[in-house]
């Protein structure tokens, strides 16, 4: 008998499993259609797309971060796409494609650590809701680094929680080195790495805090190679030298802003937060911990844009999910307990399911303008402004010439090199002097620049250099709004 009934276990075990893959599979099936559908395309998200695509260009045409490419975060990332790009063509579609995989590696990592908290009902309603989430889709379709570098780092965190429950030093080493790589996409994400030692000191697990730490050094080990001086110069230095943005309340606002996108997360993701700060373990209260600490990060980091933002709804989907799914099981489980008599197990389902259909309802509220938002997302969209102005740059230049641009996606689109030390030209590095129209001046002779196209508005607050490519070059096209395209004479 008790053979026969170990043996409907792992039938219903298999059968939950089977069940529980197969709807992990249609959400990352939906995920990735929200991310491929009309990927390339001649647009841009964002100023930073141009300045990491054109980075790896100039690697894979061989040139080194920090040493001649200049960056302000470690190079990882950069190298990621410059090795996809060399892998399977300098398109932007393919740079792009790359973020998407990061992006479904996020989702899987959102289903585990919330099933981990509180079951795999959890982690399915938190895969969902991060793939529909209409910030976290816009900035998974956009070659950034705030996405991979979350991405990885909650893959580590929940390779911690593993580690951590069976006391598993291999898990925790590799947790380490997830982590670290999540970091080292964008700094922002290093502080999950003082948090996970803090716990693991807390409870005097000296033997995990040395693998974790272990593994947080192995992806550093690569910074040595690329000149340690100019390391330290562009990823510490700079970060120093930069002007705020904003204030506190004006960074609160940017990120209010990027939660009404999904109003129904931003309701019921302070609900999860309260149940996990409560009545969950471990898992549960770290998440919050991290969740809390990020937001704090975000409120205080002076160079805050808004984009950076997008490291928090990972977060929030894991406490939305917690939110949803806790009262649906609190009433089953209040239904099987034998003690109670059926009546008032029966009562106790029916308040649990009114509360839970309730916090669907909550989180329903917002689920019309977030499916509008991702439909137009995905609609077809081309600039024909940067179509024109690929098709003049390649008129007026061969592929080994060499051209200067605000608007570094132009370059990559129009598969041309710019001056290594000018793959960034951002307001933050000028605002910070670590760009100067001497420079630029300097380096449009030694590359002996064909086309200079001023597109942002960056370019034109060197006043120098201005006056430079107004004397040497002949204006051939002007779009209005400060967009010209200059060629040498």
């Amino acid at each position: 008998m008790s053979e026969v009934s170990c043996m409907q276990r792992r039938i219903r075990f298999t059968n939950k499993m089977a069940l529980e893959s197969l709807f992990l599979t249609l959400i990352l099936a939906v995920a990735a259609y929200l991310r491929v559908t009309n990927l390339g395309g001649f647009f841009s998200y964002d100023y930073d797309e141009g300045v990491y695509t054109e980075s790896a260009r100039m690697i894979v045409r061989g040139y080194l971060p920090n040493i001649h490419v200049f960056s302000s975060q470690p190079p990882h990332f950069i190298l990621f796409i410059a090795a996809f790009l060399r892998l399977f063509g300098m398109k932007i579609m393919i740079a792009r494609l790359l973020i998407v995989i990061t992006s479904l590696i996020g989702i899987i990592s959102v289903y585990l650590i919330a099933k981990s908290i509180e079951d795999y009902k959890a982690g399915l309603i938190g895969a969902f809701i991060l793939s529909i989430s209409p910030y976290f889709l816009r900035q998974s379709r956009s070659v950034q680094s705030e996405v991979p570098s979350i991405s990885f780092a909650l893959l580590g965190v929940w390779l911690f929680f593993k580690g951590f429950k069976e006391k598993n030093e291999r898990h925790l080493l590799l947790s380490g080195v997830i982590t670290c790589l999540g970091a080292m996409m964008k700094l922002n994400m290093g502080l999950v790495i003082p948090l996970i030692l803090a716990l693991l000191m807390a409870y005097k697990n000296f033997k995990g805090s040395g693998f974790f730490t272990l593994g947080c050094i192995i992806p550093l080990l690569i910074l040595p190679l690329f000149d340690l001086s100019k390391v330290i110069d562009q990823m510490v230095i700079f970060h120093f030298a930069k002007p705020a943005t904003g204030t506190w309340q004006s960074r609160g606002a940017y990120i209010l802003n990027m939660l009404m996108m999904d109003v129904g997360l931003a309701l019921t993701a302070p609900i999860g937060i309260i149940i996990c700060a409560i009545k969950k373990g471990l898992e549960g209260r770290f998440t919050v911990a991290l969740t809390v600490a990020t937001f704090l990060f975000l409120l205080c980091y002076k160079a805050f844009f808004q984009h950076q933002s997008v490291i928090l709804v990972p977060l929030l989907a894991i406490m939305s999910s917690v939110a949803l799914a806790t009262p649906m099981n609190m009433g089953f489980k209040k239904y099987l307990e034998k003690k109670e008599r059926p009546i008032k197990r029966l009562r106790s389902l029916i308040i649990l399911a009114i509360l839970s259909l309730a916090l669907f309802g909550l989180y329903c509220i917002g689920l019309r303008r977030v499916i509008k938002y991702d439909l137009g997302l995905i609609s077809p969209r081309d600039n024909a402004q940067y179509h024109d102005a690929v098709k003049i740059i390649k008129t007026y230049t061969n592929s080994a010439d060499y051209i200067i641009t605000d608007e570094q996606i132009l370059a990559f689109l129009a598969e041309r090199d710019v001056p290594p030390n000018l793959v960034d030209t951002s307001h933050m590095r000028i605002s910070s002097g670590y760009l100067n129209s001497e420079t630029v001046i300097k380096l449009s002779e030694k590359y002996n620049v064909k086309v200079v196209i001023l597109w942002t508005g960056r370019l034109r607050r060197l006043s120098e250099f201005i006056h430079y490519v107004e004397a040497n070059f002949q204006l051939v096209k002007d779009y209005g709004r400060g967009r010209e395209i200059y060629v040498r004479l």
